[in-house]
């Protein structure tokens, strides 16, 4: 493959159509800028409505099911507590068996 030269007078044709198109970039970006900036502060401002009736439907489920299923029963407790005084009375009894008859 052959290298071709571009000369100088080129190079700068090029540039200089560059430059143009830049400048018409540049002026558009310009004229639709403040457009744009008021549709933005609009949209910005603007308030959203939304449904959330359902969604305060399953978080008002969804505690109701965590409480219901994340607290100890009564009876759980209660035979918890006769377990350990049961367990400190053993522990008494053995105590004054093995130290008290010694």
């Amino acid at each position: 493959m052959k290298k071709e030269n571009i000369s100088t007078q080129t190079l700068l044709e090029i540039l200089l159509n560059e430059m143009e198109h830049v400048k018409e970039y540049t002026k558009l970006v310009k004229s639709i800028g403040p457009v744009l900036n008021d549709h933005l502060t609009e949209i910005r401002s603007e308030k959203v409505q939304m449904d959330t009736t359902h969604l305060e439907k399953v978080h008002n489920d969804f505690n109701t099911s965590a409480k219901r299923y994340s607290t100890i029963p009564r009876w759980f407790l209660v035979i918890a507590g006769f377990a350990f005084v049961a367990a400190i009375a053993e522990g008494l009894f053995l105590y004054y068996l093995v130290y008290a008859n010694s």
